[in-house]
């Protein structure tokens, strides 16, 4: 996971999240809400930078971090069926604005000694000419 409840803290008030995942009721964020809320959230990282970089990130940077806490708390908020405050819409929005960029190639992830790496493809198109045409097949 690239956040975890700490981080979630650090951007919503505890007792926010423990009122949006508490789900028996004793006055604790209950973990398998939290877990799955940052799970999806790194799924949506990961699908959406994959193109780009080598994901999943391990460690995950900075950068990574912060938007899995941010998309985890609107994940919490949208299973409580509940509206995100007026100042986490901007949050949120700025943080889709940036995964946006990342994923565009106008904004890259760098943090100090580490190297993030493009996406490895699959196959390399070097011209057009075909080396295994039909005529080059029947020679063998």
């Amino acid at each position: 996971m690239y956040c975890n409840l700490t981080d979630l803290t650090r951007r919503l008030a505890a007792e926010h999240v423990v009122a949006l995942a508490d789900d028996d009721g004793d006055g604790v964020a209950d973990a398998g809400p939290i877990e799955a809320a940052i799970a999806d959230a790194d799924a949506e990282i990961d699908a959406r930078l994959a193109p780009r970089y080598r994901t999943p990130f391990d460690p995950a940077p900075a950068v990574v971090r912060s938007l899995s806490a941010t998309l985890a708390i609107a994940r919490l908020y949208a299973r409580r069926r509940e509206a995100l405050p007026e100042d986490f819409r901007e949050t949120l929005a700025a943080a889709r604005r940036l995964l946006d960029d990342l994923a565009a190639g106008r904004a890259e992830i760098r943090e100090a000694g580490r190297s993030f790496g493009r996406a490895v493809s699959d196959s390399t198109v070097r011209g057009e000419e075909r080396l295994f045409d039909r005529p080059n097949l029947e020679l063998f």
